[in-house]
């Protein structure tokens, strides 16, 4: 085995990004290497076996980003190494909420076009799912649900400190036996713990 661990533990009450009412959904994941026999060792999925495993494990993963203009848009990346959301799943279903808020983007800029012309404006579309996932207090439930009802996956990509470092929220169950298969695959052991307190810091 290598001297590597993937680590599923609850989501710490002391640090939440998401509220309380998803917590029968969610759950976080992690990634330690280069251990010690003390179990000491850092974290953040920065091997190329960590690499491997969420590659093979989320299947057309894409980043949620500010372009240049202040506009939102996903963009097809091959990990995680970002904080922030990912999406992952059908491919037609991720395109389309890109074309929903590029509809959107764009009539809003033509509306502020128009509106130093002095011209009338037209009603924009409806607001871009993608739009109403966050906000000042953090990531929304009923946004994040409405992915999960589009049969698609969405990541939250967080720091925890000392323990556990960068972290995965995930809400989908289904996909634990594919990472505890993948790790398998590349000979990485898969630990389930009750508290991030049960983690060594780094």
């Amino acid at each position: 085995m290598n001297n590597e661990k993937l680590i599923k533990f609850p989501i710490p009450e002391w640090n939440r990004v998401v509220s309380s009412d998803l917590d029968s959904i969610a759950y976080c994941i992690c990634y330690q290497y280069n251990i010690d026999s003390s179990g000491f060792g850092p974290y953040g999925f920065n091997t190329v076996t960590a690499e491997k495993i969420i590659s093979k494990t989320f299947v057309n993963l894409m980043y949620l980003e500010k372009s240049d203009n202040g506009n939102l848009l996903l963009r097809h990346v091959e990990n995680i190494r970002k904080h922030g959301v990912y999406l992952y799943g059908n491919n037609s279903r991720l395109e389309s909420l890109n074309i929903d808020a590029s509809k959107y983007f764009l009539a809003k800029k033509k509306n502020e076009l128009k509106l130093k012309k002095r011209l009338q404006q037209e009603s924009l579309p409806p607001e871009p799912l993608i739009l109403n996932l966050l906000n000042e207090d953090g990531y929304i439930s009923d946004a994040i649900n409405n992915i999960l009802c589009m049969n698609l996956g969405i990541i939250i990509c967080h720091n925890y400190m000392p323990e556990a470092g960068q972290a995965l929220i995930l809400f989908d169950q289904n996909i634990i036996s594919d990472l505890k298969s993948n790790a398998s695959y590349y000979k990485v052991e898969f630990v389930e713990v009750s508290s991030i307190d049960k983690m060594k810091p780094w």
